[in-house]
C-alpha cells in the first residue's frame, strides 16, 4: 500500500461482501464461484496495466 500511495495510486479498501457483489453479483457467493470469475479481474489489471 505504501509503494501505491507514494506512486499517488488511488487505494480502496473493500469487504469480502462487496468484492462477492461485485464479481459474482450477490454477497453470499461461495469461493468456488469467486475463483471461477477470477479473470473478470485479471482482464481489469491487464486493461490497467496497458491504459
Amino acid at each position: 500500500m505504501v509503494e501505491a500511495l507514494d506512486a499517488n495510486c488511488e487505494v480502496a479498501e473493500y469487504s469480502p461482501t462487496e468484492v462477492k457483489l461485485a464479481v459474482a453479483g450477490y454477497g453470499g457467493a461461495q469461493k468456488a464461484e469467486i475463483q471461477k470469475d477470477g479473470s473478470i479481474a485479471s482482464r481489469h489489471r491487464e486493461e490497467t496495466r496497458t491504459s
